[in-house]
This record gives C-alpha cells, structure tokens and sequence, in this order.
C-alpha cells in the first residue's frame, strides 16, 4: 500500500493520500501527537498485540486536523505529557474489549 506521495523521506515530513488513508483505517492504525513539538505520526501495526509497525511517517499537522476530522478520531494521554494517540471511539472499544478477554483469561 503506498499511502504517501511522492518521494519517502526517512527524516521530516511526508505528504500522505487522506483518502487511501482514510479508507484502510481500521484498529491498527493510530495517529500520534506530541504537542511538545507539534509533530504528528501516523502508524500502522502489523496486528493488535505487536509493537511492530508496517507504517510510520511524520505528517503535518494540516493532514493530521484533516485524518481527525475525516475519521472523528478522539485523543488518548499516552502517559507522556505532551503526547496523545488519537484512534476513533469504535476501534478504542473494540481494542479495550479484546485486551479484557485476552487478560482474564490469563
């Protein structure tokens, strides 16, 4: 899937197509802000419970307002001061209920 436009850039921003974007959303996907510095990440994870990323770029902070207004994202404290996941409420949900039946059963 190639989500961003024109050339990759491994440092700064990368410009990225909203609308394929916006259509492949799902409980993997998760936009990053860290306010501190006013970036803004998007990434997408191999599956629910690894920490290995298939995606991972800095956007700017006009996509990502527009990646919020799109999707209706809504922001979580990450735990950091200045940082916040944004996910929409459904796939928060939806995470929450599976990590509940994943732990009580353990």
């Amino acid at each position: 899937m190639k989500i961003v436009k024109g050339e990759f850039k491994d440092t700064g921003i990368n410009e990225i197509d909203i609308d394929l974007v916006v259509s492949k959303w799902n409980h993997l996907w998760v936009l990053t802000e860290w306010q501190r510095d006013n970036s803004w990440r998007v990434i997408k994870y191999i599956r629910k419970d690894s920490p290995i990323t298939e995606i991972k770029l800095t956007i700017s902070w006009q996509q990502a307002n527009e990646l919020v207004k799109r999707l209706d994202l809504k922001p979580t404290n990450t735990g950091f001061r200045s940082g916040y996941s944004w996910r929409t409420e459904k796939d928060m949900e939806y995470l929450d209920n599976w990590r509940r039946s994943k732990y009580a059963q353990a």
